[in-house]
This record gives C-alpha cells, structure tokens and sequence, in this order.
C-alpha cells in the first residue's frame, strides 16, 4: 500500500519501513499582481460607521453605505457621498474602480430610534440608592410574590470606589441575572441611582430591601412607582439622519402566540425579517434576533439593534403596526482638518489613517473638500508611508500664480503628491441643482481606471458641466500655454476643455511635486508601488529556506524563475527588465543589488534585484511638415501582379 506525502514533509533518511512512497510536489508557483484600481477617500455622511474603512464596488454600494446625496451636501464641504458619487461616474465598468471610504464626525452624532410598546406592566416599584460607600457593605433586594422560587433575595457587595449610580447598576444587574425572576418576566431598569422594578400585568410582587451597615453607610428607599408600556427602544445600527428613514413593521406571527418583524433598510435594499418571535418573553427575543440573527439564513441586523438597558419583559405583548425610526444627526457641524486627518496611534485608527494596511490596498487617496494647506505634509507622509499616490486641491479661486507660488511656500515635493486646481461645475440629481465641487474625485476617479503604467494627463472626465477658468455662467478664460506650462512643471493637474486630444473635458498635467525630473511623472510612483506591492506579496515565502553557495543554487534559480515569469507577464505595461540573483566569487566582490557571496550566505542573506525599464509618456509631440511645389518626393512605382495560369 502506497503512502502519500506533501512535499516539505518527506525525509527519506528517516525512512525504515519498506515500501511505495508518494512525494506530492508543488507546481511552480507565480507572483499575482495586486490591483490597481482603488480609491481611498475620507469625509463626512448621513449614515455608516464612524472612523471605519468601507469597501465599496460601485456607486450604489457607496450609496448602502453612507447614504445618498442629500440637501446636506449644499453647505458641508466634506460631504463623501459627493466624492463617491463623482468617482465612480469615471468608470465605465463595475471592473474599472473600487476605493476605501471613511466616515468621520465631531462626535455629537446620534443614532435615530423609536420606542416599541406593548401591553403594560403591572405597577412598579423603585428602589433609590442613596447614602455613603466603603469596601463590604451590601445592599439586598427581596422579592416575594406568586412566582415559583418565591422568595428571592438579591445582595450586592460594594467596594471602596461604588458609587450610589454605579451600585444601582450592580444591584439591577442581580435582579435581571437571578434565574428565578427571569422566568417571572420581573425586571430592574436603571436611570442613574433610581433602579425601576417592573413586573408583568396579572402577577404580584413585594419588595423588600436590607443594608448592612444599618446606618450611616448605603441606604435603599424603596417607593411606588408606575405602569409602563415601553418594551424596547431599537437603535438605528449606525449614527446619522440617514437613519431616520428606517422602518419597523411589527406583525403577528404565522405561527400562534408569536410576532413577526420586519426591518427596512434607510436607502433602498432587501428588507431584513425575523419570523415567528414567542409573545411570552417577546422583547428579549427581539433583541437576541437583532444581535445573533434567528438562523443561518437570517443573520443579525445590518440596520438596527435594541438599545442596551431599555429591554423590559415585563411589558405584555408588542403593539403592531409600523413605526419610524427619527432623532438621528450626522455630526457634521464640528469636523474640522484634524478630525479628518484624524490620529495613527489611535485603537482603532482614526480618519484618513483608518485607511491603512487594507487589502486590497489604496492606490489613490484625497480627503473630500480639504483644502487646508496645514494638512498638506501629513496627506503627503501619508502617501510615502502607505505607497500610495494623493492629491490635494486648492481652494476655490485660486489663481495659477497664486498656486505655483504656494507649491514654492509650502515646499512639498515628492513623487507621490499631486496637487489639483479649479473646481467642476456638475449637476447634482439629488438636490437638482448645479454645484461646485474640488476636481480631487474627478482626476482621481478617472486616473484610477486606468493601468499603473498610464498618465493621468490628456485623459477624459465624465460629469462635468464648467470648471472655474470654463465658468457655464460667466464665461471661459482660456488657459495659456505659459499657464499650463507653469502648473505642469509645479506638479499642479487641472480639470480643462479642451485638452491635448481634442474638445472635451479632461486632465491637463500628469506631474508630481517631485524636483527630481526622473521620478516627476504622475505615473512613476503610481507604477513603482504597483510592481513593489506586487513583489511584497510573495517574497516572504523565501525567508526560512535553504540557500547554497553553489553556482547552481536550486533556491536562486527558482526566485530568478518567478520574477521572469511576472516581469515577462506585464507584456506592454513595461519597456524592459532585468533581474539579478546571481552568486560572486570574486575576491573584491559586494553582497548586495542582487549579488550574493559566499560570506553573505553564510551569514544567512539572499540579495535579488529587479532593473525595471518603465515606458515613457509623451509630453511634448513635435511633427514636422515640409510642403511646397518645389517639395522633392519620391513615390515607388507599384509593379503590376502576375494572373495566376
């Protein structure tokens, strides 16, 4: 009987029992590039979670996931449905862009809700917590009533730092935890030291309470209180006007003594329904169906969960109807340059540093309507650290003078920033109206459609009514070419009409901030991440495995073999490659860029270079033309074809 075994695991040294082994080998293995095609935008919404990178496909995705456009977007200049809108109106496929989005707010956000009511309670009681704390006094609650376990008593133990709120809390917990008093629906809600007991219509319950010390240590006031009929209060899952739109249908149930819900998404979508709740003990199973979902099928909500603290069993049988969730705000007012650059020690991330380390990575990043040139150097570390390119645009205004004299002021250059001017005139169809927006979604959306090695310059946008210099109201003021010139070499891109390839809107640039005219194409830095991200991904398997000082070496040849292959694959993405894992045994030879040494082996390294070639956008096309009477030209004289016999 044959044995089969994963290469790796197989040692044949170690092998005593006779027989047929099978070693399993590997195909050789290829490096997969990474994608290209992903935006990364950070800014303010009506919906979706907060300081959270999002995924979106499409426009309808970023739609689900913040919200559409609303009348909000007319005086928040960092409105992100906008940006995403715009960006994705530059694909012409679902396969040309995705992008990362984030959602930020100055905190006073609030999640929309509505209160749910059934049949009421029986009248209350309250027990307020009062008096002073030390470590080791207690507090106890008895409950005597027609319920099985009768009586129950509850004590809680304070400690040296309780207070009158904190232990209300602690003794509402013991209440609600106590198995007997579940199963009587009698529960304990707290508002800050007053804890409510409530029990259901049709059953009674006395209250009793003891403190040790009986005086001057904690004290318990036990007094009436009243009926209620509030079952739950269910959230919106997120914070933001967006959810108040949401809906809650409740319904009796296909099967008897049970209620069905059914939840209806803000904007559009599937409803989530959750079938054939039990009446008895009712509110309780909602919330455990909004947390946990009910089944495989119907997982938990994506639109609304019950409030912690507001679950009251006690309360009889759900009112059905429909209800309207309201009271949600976005936190928009507030936002301001830091809360969007937001903080990179913070757990989690906050703002445009959320974006970091995702999969797959940003490849194009701007902050939605920020033109606070203090922001600048950390968009730009930024783009370094996490291999991405970034735009940032000027003010609204902004002159070309004005602009080249900033890029000079502010002193930033790199391969990775790229500033943008002028603002695009486009038709909102949500408010239905003409607006103003910066070009960092237009440029960014449209560069990201295309492959790493292409320029974003002399490319067409879509969606564009005017520009600021292409005004649809006051008129054009067409750019000079000394204009132009001045921008490009300061690594300024421009929204314009016309551009290079004829009489449409499109982008006029494709240079970084980079002083160094090497690496100042647009492109450069937008191609290197490609093909370093690309490599990144599959060299880590190397390290751990064997490397020998023969000339021959099995491991070199096989990384020398992958980088072929991959280089080879990227066909016309590239002009030509190199690529070095060789073996020296010259005397004055150097371990490094790709050559390896006998004392550099044993020392555990392996050294690989990849020499890449990139392809050259044209900037300057110059065709001559000579024409004239007196023009020499030579035309040969085609040679009649022979018929066939």
């Amino acid at each position: 009987m044959a044995t089969i075994i994963p290469a790796g695991q197989f040692n044949p040294a170690s092998l005593q029992a006779s027989g047929f082994y099978v070693q399993i080998i590997n195909p050789p293995s290829y490096i997969r590039g990474v994608p290209t095609d992903v935006v990364g935008a950070v800014g303010t919404a009506s919906w979706g979670p907060v300081n959270q990178a999002v995924h979106c496909g499409s426009g309808q995705d970023g739609v689900m996931a913040f919200g559409p456009v609303t009348a909000a977007a007319l005086t928040d200049p960092y409105d992100l449905p906008s940006d995403i809108n715009i960006a994705f109106l530059q694909a012409s496929s679902q396969a040309s862009l995705e992008g990362w989005f984030v959602r930020v707010t100055d905190g006073t956000d609030v999640a929309a809700s509505t209160a749910l009511a059934g049949a009421a309670t029986a009248v209350s009681e309250t027990a307020t917590i009062g008096g002073t704390f030390a470590s080791g006094d207690t507090l106890a609650l008895t409950a005597t009533g027609s319920f099985t376990g009768s009586p129950v008593t509850v004590t809680y133990t304070t400690t040296a730092t309780d207070t009158a709120s904190s232990s209300a809390v602690a003794l509402a917990a013991l209440v609600n935890g106590n198995a007997a008093l579940t199963a009587a629906n009698v529960v304990a809600l707290v508002a800050g030291d007053i804890i409510s007991l409530y029990t259901p219509s049709g059953l009674t319950v006395t209250w009793t309470d003891a403190v040790t010390p009986a005086t001057g240590g904690p004290t318990i006031t036990l007094g009436a209180g009243t009926a209620s009929t509030a079952g739950a209060t269910l959230n919106a899952i997120y914070t933001g006007s967006g959810g108040n739109s949401a809906k809650v249908t409740i319904a009796a149930g296909t099967q008897t003594n049970t209620f069905s819900v059914a939840l209806v998404p803000p904007f559009g979508g599937t409803s989530e329904i959750y079938y054939n709740l039990p009446a008895a003990g009712f509110w309780k199973a909602l919330a455990n169906a909004l947390a946990n979902g009910i089944s495989p099928a119907r997982g938990p909500s994506h639109i609304a969960r019950v409030a912690a603290g507001t679950v009251n069993n006690a309360v009889g049988t759900p009112t059905t109807g429909t209800f309207t969730l309201s009271g949600g705000t976005d936190g928009r007012a507030g936002v301001v340059t830091a809360t969007l650059i937001g903080s990179d020690t913070a757990q989690p991330r906050t703002g445009m540093y959320a974006l970091r380390n995702l999969n797959p990575g940003v490849g194009i990043v701007w902050i939605a309507g920020l033109t606070d040139p203090t922001a600048a150097p950390s968009v730009l570390a930024f783009g370094t650290s996490e291999s991405c390119s970034t735009l940032f645009p000027f003010a609204s205004g902004t002159t070309t003078a004005a602009a080249v004299a900033a890029v000079a002021t502010n002193g930033l250059a790199d391969p990775s920033f790229n500033y943008v001017k002028d603002w695009v005139y486009w038709f909102d169809t949500a408010n239905k109206q003409q607006r103003l927006s910066p070009p960092t979604a237009f440029i960014g959306g449209t560069w990201a459609t295309y492959a790493p090695q292409n320029s974003p310059d002399n490319k067409p946008v879509n969606g564009v009514l005017g520009t600021e210099r292409n005004n649809p109201v006051t008129g054009n003021l067409p750019y000079t070419l000394s204009e132009i010139g001045q921008l490009q070499a300061a690594g300024i891109a421009i929204v314009t009409n016309p551009i290079n390839a004829g009489t449409f809107w499109g982008i006029w640039g494709g240079r970084s901030t980079s002083a160094d005219p090497a690496t100042q194409p647009s492109e450069y830095w937008r191609m290197t991440t490609y093909l370093a991200r690309s490599i990144a991904g599959f060299g880590g398997k190397y390290v751990g495995q064997l490397q020998s000082q023969q000339p021959a070496d099995p491991l070199r040849r096989k990384l020398r073999t992958e980088l072929n292959n991959f280089f080879n694959g990227l066909g016309d993405q590239i002009d030509g490659f190199t690529v070095l894992a060789e073996l020296s045994t010259a005397a004055n030879a150097k371990p490094g860029y790709g050559i390896n040494t006998p004392s550099s082996i044993a020392q555990h390294y392996l050294y690989a270079m990849c020499v890449v070639r990139y392809l050259s956008s044209v900037w300057y096309f110059i065709m001559s033309l000579q024409g004239g009477t007196t023009v020499q030209v030579q035309i040969a004289q085609a040679q009649p074809t022979a018929l066939a016999a």
